[in-house]
């Protein structure tokens, strides 16, 4: 009787063991509907010329994939196209991208997100949502330029929804992939970072890169050659626990009792729910995009579709360098260009063996000795007391070397275009450089030095 009770409790457990495993596999291997499935051609005679109404003056053409202000697009690449690498051959090449903001006279389309930024497909493409929940974007020799890789992983939708976000959705509504976890060189509002892999926790535009690492939110540039580590030139903020998420978002602060005391900002909000303020829009703050800009300032700007300010549709509602409290931009390394001496915002000299010249476009740091050079062919020039975007610490460099200890081992650098130098409260710091660009004087909120300037005698 026990056996016959356990060989039927057996049989029943397996019976419910295949019904619900199958059901299982049914979830995860569910067809996209026919009514959702797309193939879209490129298609480039369809463009619309967008050389007043879209970001970077490229031509595109929207996808029927929308949600008010945000549109699906093909935009043909430029030289101008932000993150592209000057390697990457941009004739008759196009982008898949996210647009936001409507393409007309009184404002323009700006590309808040880019899935192929790096690698442009050719005239001939097209992008395909396959019947296994792949969205993929197919060259016209067959390459694939970029995929979600969701191929039988639940997916039965695809939606952008109004928050910009591009998402594929299984029959729950649950996300399987989404563009928010694939940031370029923007933060919706509502979109974060994390700590974890080297695709989630930054943004990055060219040279320039917003990080989320080591508790801070910083801003980074790689300097050349591209072998060099990247240099932290400024922090946004701090947390407090080490990793911690950030989200781009809207939040209440509070500045006096009463029902008023309060306004909506714009925030870098914290998961330990603290919130750094950024700024106040005039707009509706939920249409907000954070940006790092391509000379590496950091920017936030709000769309309007009901312009107030002479029929523009976009404010700048934050730049973190601006001149207005805090560093001017005077910090930012290609302010002046190649080289050049700047103050108050403004490009005032080019420092030069000679001494300070009238700055121009052409001014540049000085051609350096070959690494065989003798010591009577390698010369220096002082720019005396001034910063630039390093932020030196106490610990940079070597320390308790006297300028001439300094600048031979400059010199014996084929590397090192200068160096900074200057005495800290009980010793000298001296700290080489490769790359010298704009060099600000005045207050600029950071730590000055005289600086040394290699050149060939």
């Amino acid at each position: 009787m026990i056996r016959s009770y356990a060989s039927s409790f057996l049989q029943s457990l397996t019976v419910f063991l295949i019904v619900c495993c199958s059901s299982l596999v049914a979830e995860v291997s569910a067809d996209v509907p026919a009514s959702k499935r797309f193939s879209y051609n490129l298609e480039p005679n369809g463009f619309r010329p967008g050389y007043y109404e879209t970001e970077y003056r490229v031509s595109f053409r929207d996808l029927p994939i929308q949600s008010y202000p945000f549109s699906l697009c093909f935009y043909e690449a430029n030289p101008e196209s932000t993150g592209i690498d000057e390697s990457v051959p941009v004739t008759n090449s196009y982008i898949l991208a996210i647009g936001m903001g409507h393409a007309h006279s009184d404002g323009i389309t700006r590309w808040v997100w880019a899935a192929n930024l790096n690698r442009p497909v050719g005239n001939k493409a097209k992008l395909v949502f396959s019947r296994s929940g792949n969205l993929a974007l197919i060259d016209g020799n067959g390459r694939i330029g970029w995929q979600t890789r969701t191929s039988n992983k639940g997916v039965v939708d695809i939606r952008l929804l109004p928050n910009g976000n591009l998402v594929l959705l299984d029959r729950n509504g649950g996300f399987v992939w989404q563009s928010f976890h694939y940031p370029t060189n923007t933060l919706l509002v509502g979109q974060g970072l994390g700590p974890g892999s080297s695709t989630t926790n930054k943004i990055v535009n060219g040279r320039y890169s917003l990080v989320l690492q080591d508790a801070k939110l910083s801003l980074f540039i790689a300097p050349e050659p591209k072998s060099s580590k990247p240099i932290n030139y400024y922090n946004v903020t701090q947390m407090s626990v080490l990793g911690s998420n950030i989200t781009f978002d809207t939040s209440k602060y509070f500045f006096g009792p009463g029902p008023g005391g309060f306004y909506i900002t714009l925030s870098i909000v914290v998961s330990t729910n603290s919130f750094y303020p950024l700024a106040s829009p005039k707009y509706n703050s939920t249409l907000s995009m954070l940006r790092i800009g391509s000379n590496g300032n950091l920017f936030i700007y709000t769309y309007s579709d009901l312009p107030v300010n002479n029929y523009k549709a976009w404010e700048k509602t934050y730049a973190t360098f601006s001149g207005e409290g805090g560093d001017n931009e005077c910090i930012l390394p290609p302010k002046c260009g190649s080289f050049g001496l700047c103050e108050d915002g403004q490009c005032v000299a080019c420092p030069t063996p000679k001494g300070q010249l009238g700055w121009d476009k052409n001014c540049k740091l000085p051609s350096i000795p070959s690494c065989n050079a003798s010591a009577a062919n390698v010369g220096y020039y002082v720019v005396p007391y001034v910063a630039d975007y390093r932020l030196l610490d106490d610990s940079d460099g070597e320390g308790s070397l006297r300028v001439d200890e300094c600048m031979k081992k400059c010199s014996s650098d084929c590397k090192c275009v200068g160096f900074f130098h200057r005495l800290l409260a009980t010793r000298f710091q001296c700290l080489l450089a490769t790359q010298i660009n704009t060099l600000a004087k005045g207050d600029v909120f950071r730590a000055s030095a005289d600086v040394y300037i290699k050149y060939t005698k």
